[in-house]
């Protein structure tokens, strides 16, 4: 049942952040800066074909892994979809961004920047939930 919550959550984070890279798409300048500092900068399309690559390749991973891992990898499974919904999120924040640093009116980029480093904490985080945990089992049965 677990299972089918986080199967939904990153189904819905999924749709959100490709509906979310549409949006932002649409309203980029042709010219794309990534820095103030370096002028570092992309075609419209070029920062679009990338960030979509990107998710596609990062969102596949959960149809490998639900595809090769059998039932007895259930908790590993669970923890996985959750983990790529975190990341989705973590998608959501940076086009976000991206789309307001390149936008002619001015914002206050310095609370954003901190949620992108609260969404970078948090991937972090729960992905190190996964080896704690299993190390946790294995130092209770005595098998390390």
């Amino acid at each position: 049942m677990l299972k089918k919550f986080a199967k939904a959550f990153w189904l819905l984070s999924f749709l959100v952040v490709t509906a979310v890279l549409l949006f932002v798409y649409a309203s980029l300048p042709e010219t794309v800066k990534i820095s103030n500092q370096q002028s570092i900068t992309f075609t419209k399309n070029t920062a679009f074909y990338f960030s979509l690559g990107t998710l596609l390749l990062i969102n596949v991973l959960v149809l490998i892994v639900d595809r090769f891992f059998n039932s007895s990898h259930y908790f590993f499974k669970v923890w996985f979809y959750i983990l790529i919904t975190i990341i989705n999120g973590f998608f959501i924040v940076a086009f976000e961004f991206m789309n307001q640093f390149n936008s002619l009116e001015k914002f206050n980029l310095q609370i954003i920047g901190l949620i992108i480093y609260f969404g970078f904490a948090l991937i972090i985080l729960w992905a190190s939930v996964f080896p704690v945990v299993l190390l946790t089992k294995k130092l209770k049965m005595g098998n390390f």
